[in-house]
């Protein structure tokens, strides 16, 4: 009968309706409180268990950087190679740009700078890798010592290329004119057209992050090497593994090898200045990038508990750089230093005694 009255549609749609009221009634029920004890205990065996994946998972790529770092001359083969990965894919399953790239760029495969930086780099990145399953920095000073050792024996590296300025002869084919011409000029210009230029890898190898770069991206490990506060990540950045890695741990047990780093990155940073053929660059250096530095150890002299030590080199400062760009800031700040002074009491600031060496890091 009921067949008769409603259509077999509208019969379907009205239980239809009836199964979602039905349905609304039970997204406006809350479910039964879950067992937090359990889920808790659930929640951090999985915290657990991905932080021992994760830690695999580091220790399988630093194995394989600690590999290739030791076989000498390998370094750069390695870098490169992932930066062909990264850049052309698989150059086994038919990339034929990366196959082309290789040819050309042969030369690339045995240049000593592009393998000392690729050294560097991995090195760097391998330590950033035990360096994340830290709870800090702290554990790392030795090594970061280590390396900043190596990183200042490599300030070729860092410096600015110089260009090679010898004058050679080299013949060029004019095809419009079908015959070949003699010319004579500098060796950077023999480059082939072709030819990628070493000294952009050795850049790229040293100024970028260690955690973005092909080496990072080749072994998937972009994006799992969250930024720390207290770790540099450009492996050629010799200041900043200084102040990132170092100072922190130096400062917080107010030691006094504190001071001698800013010597030490003094030392490294005028040989990078004197090595440029831009004379500006050097000048720069000691009229302005140096006093910074000398004013930034005189704060550190004051956190050791010398103030009146470190009043003394901000004078020095001011009087000896009055056309500096910080002078008005640095007025400022000594006549508040001279206030603050008058009211503290005397201490002995003999009992740091400042150490600072010429061009070798501070004994650990």
């Amino acid at each position: 009968m009921l067949d008769r009255m409603f259509p077999r549609t509208v019969v379907v749609l009205v239980a239809a309706l009836s199964i979602l009221q039905v349905a609304r009634g039970a997204e406006t029920e809350d479910d039964a409180p879950p067992n937090a004890k359990t889920l808790e205990a659930q929640m951090e065996a999985f915290a657990a268990y991905r932080a021992q994946q994760k830690k695999a998972f580091f220790h399988n790529a630093w194995d394989q950087l600690e590999k290739t770092i030791h076989q000498s001359g390998n370094a750069g083969n390695f870098v490169l190679g992932c930066m062909m990965k990264t850049r052309f894919g698989d150059v086994k399953n038919g990339a034929t740009d990366g196959a082309k790239w290789k040819k050309d760029n042969q030369r690339l495969f045995s240049n000593h700078d592009v393998d000392s930086a690729a050294a560097l780099h991995l090195q760097y990145l391998a330590m950033t890798l035990e360096r994340a399953g830290e709870e800090s920095s702290e554990p790392m000073q030795a090594k970061v010592w280590d390396y900043l050792a190596q990183l200042y024996k490599s300030v070729d590296l860092v410096a600015d290329a110089r260009p090679d300025k010898r004058k050679v002869k080299f013949s060029i084919y004019d095809e419009k004119e079908k015959k070949t011409n003699e010319m004579v000029g500098n060796m950077q210009n023999l480059e082939a057209p072709v030819a990628d230029n070493p000294r952009s890898y050795v850049d790229e190898l040293l100024t970028g992050s260690v955690t973005t770069g092909w080496v990072a991206k080749s072994m998937e490990l972009d994006g799992h090497l969250a930024a720390l506060d207290d770790w540099e990540t450009v492996p050629g950045s010799f200041s900043g593994i200084l102040e990132k890695d170092i100072r922190p741990y130096l400062r917080k047990k107010k030691d006094p090898k504190l001071i001698a780093t800013w010597d030490y990155e003094k030392s490294f940073l005028a040989l990078v200045a004197s090595k440029s053929l831009d004379k500006k660059v050097l000048t720069k250096f000691e009229q302005e990038d140096t006093p910074r530095l000398l004013w930034k150890k005189a704060d550190d002299i004051e956190k050791l508990g010398m103030p009146n030590r470190a009043l003394q080199l901000r004078i020095s400062l001011a009087k000896n750089f009055p056309n500096h760009p910080d002078f008005e800031e640095w007025t400022q700040t000594i006549l508040a230093n001279l206030k603050a002074i008058k009211n503290a009491s005397p201490k002995d600031e003999n009992a740091l005694e400042e150490k600072a060496p010429a061009a070798t890091a501070p004994a650990n």
